[in-house]
């Protein structure tokens, strides 16, 4: 009888299809072969997996630089709009204090120094979450994909 007809519990890859039960050496053959053919579906499921998440990627991204147009429109709106400004933040009211005595100079030294501090630290905050939504994206996929494998 084939080792095929030994194994029959177990799915055998189509190339072990008419092996000949020879001998001792005949079951690890079809152990071999099996390991390498499920290493080799392994590898193909895994490209499939990384090509589906770049391409989910590249979607994120473009859905992100939407979200980013918003951001900066919305950092514009705080120096234009006082009540969506900097100004009601209980941590700029000293920095702020006084501004509205302020002339065109000062505005300036302010904008170059503590604004783009504080424009820095929104824009590192918003990448930080970004980035850490993401990577929970790709964690989330990959063991939910190695627990369907393994």
């Amino acid at each position: 009888p084939s080792l095929i007809d030994k194994y029959d519990a177990v799915a055998k890859p189509a190339c072990l299809v008419g092996l000949v039960e020879e001998g001792p050496g005949e079951e690890e053959e079809w152990k071999r072969y099996t390991w390498d053919n499920w290493k080799t579906r392994l590898e193909e499921d895994f490209n499939e997996f990384y090509f589906s998440l770049d391409k989910e990627k590249k979607e994120w991204i473009e859905e992100k630089e939407g979200e980013w147009e918003k951001l900066i429109h919305e950092m514009g709106n705080k120096w234009t709009t006082p009540e969506k400004g900097f100004d009601n933040r209980a941590h700029l009211s000293d920095s702020l204090e006084g501004s509205s005595t302020w002339n065109d100079s000062q505005w300036e030294d302010w904008i170059r120094t503590k604004g783009s501090q504080l424009m820095e630290i929104e824009w590192e905050n918003w990448i930080g979450e970004k980035d850490s939504l993401f990577n929970e994206m790709i964690l989330k996929k990959w063991i939910q994909w190695k627990n369907s494998k393994i």
